[in-house]
């Protein structure tokens, strides 16, 4: 496994992770084309873990990683406090890759 794999990964989640955010703020920002783009993301994901099965033993680390970065682009993007979004990732990397799964708007 090679660090650009990792690096890809938590660049893919990161972005996965913002627009999860942006979709679960109650601020109404659902769209169909947020919709695609987290289609897009969780495709990629899932396709970094398929070809590069070694990073499963890091997922949470990578996970973390991801997150706090993906907390800083949905804060840029909507314009709210970085804080208005939980502190730690609210979902498992089972249901942010998972296609059926569209969380709530419950933050």
């Amino acid at each position: 496994m090679g660090r650009s794999e990792r690096r890809e990964l938590v660049s893919r989640l990161a972005i996965l992770f913002a627009h999860l955010l942006k979709w679960a703020h109650p601020s109404g920002r659902q769209s169909a084309s947020l919709r695609n783009t987290i289609k897009v993301q969780r495709l990629d994901a899932r396709g970094v873990f398929a070809d590069n099965p070694s990073l499963q033993a890091q997922a949470d680390a990578i996970v973390g990683a991801a997150y706090e970065k993906g907390k800083l682009l949905a804060a840029n993007e909507t314009g709210f406090d970085e804080r208005s979004f939980p502190e730690r990732c609210p979902w498992t990397i089972e249901q942010a890759l998972d296609p059926d799964y569209w969380p709530d708007q419950a933050m």
